[in-house]
C-alpha cells in the first residue's frame, strides 16, 4: 500500500498544468491497482503510456482501456465489452514485465494496443494483415527492434513475415 502512495505523489507532480494526463487517467483505474503494487510493473506500464505517440494518445483519452491479469501467453485483446476494451495480461508476460528485457513484454502490450487503436475487431480483416498493422502501432511507439525480438523467440512462420515487414522499415 506504501508504494501506491508513492506512485500517487508521483503522478501528481508530473501533471502541473491541472489536465489529466493518459498515465494518471490509465492508473487511477481500481482495477489497475495490481499494477500499482508492483514497481516493476508501474515501471513497465509507465513507459508503456508514455510512449503513445501523442497523435494517438486522444484515441485512448476517451477509449477506456483495461489491462487485467488472466490465465494464458503472453497478452490478448478483446473486443469492446460495456464501452470498454480489455487486454487480457498473461503469467509469462507479467514476468517478461518485471525482467532486465521489460521493453519486450512492453512490445507485446503496445500490439495489443494497436489492435485496440486500429479497431480490428470491428473491421473484416485478414488476420495476418491486423498483426502487421498492430506492429506498426508499436513501431510508431519506438519499440520495433524489442518486438523483433520478441518475435524471434517465438518463431512460426507468421513471426517471420511480420519479422520481414518491420524489417523492411
Amino acid at each position: 500500500m506504501r508504494l501506491v502512495k508513492e506512485i500517487s505523489k508521483y503522478i501528481k507532480k508530473e501533471n502541473k498544468n491541472n489536465q489529466v494526463s493518459i498515465t494518471e487517467k490509465f492508473l487511477s483505474n481500481i482495477q489497475h491497482e495490481w499494477i500499482l503494487t508492483d514497481r516493476y510493473y508501474f515501471r513497465a506500464f509507465k513507459f508503456l503510456l508514455e510512449a503513445i505517440p501523442e497523435d494517438k494518445q486522444a484515441f485512448f483519452m476517451k477509449n477506456k482501456v483495461l489491462f487485467l491479469p488472466s490465465d494464458g501467453k503472453l497478452a490478448c485483446a478483446l473486443s469492446e465489452l460495456r464501452d470498454c476494451h480489455t487486454i487480457l495480461v498473461f503469467p509469462d508476460l507479467m514476468k517478461i514485465l518485471k525482467s532486465p528485457i521489460f521493453e519486450r513484454g512492453i512490445a507485446v502490450l503496445a500490439h495489443e494496443l494497436g489492435h485496440i487503436y486500429y479497431e480490428h475487431s470491428y473491421k473484416d480483416i485478414h488476420p495476418a494483415k491486423a498483426q502487421i498493422e498492430a506492429d506498426s502501432f508499436v513501431e510508431d511507439m519506438g519499440l520495433k527492434n524489442a518486438l523483433i525480438e520478441i518475435l524471434s523467440d517465438h518463431e512460426s512462420e507468421v513471426s517471420t513475415d511480420r519479422i520481414s515487414k518491420l524489417m523492411e522499415n
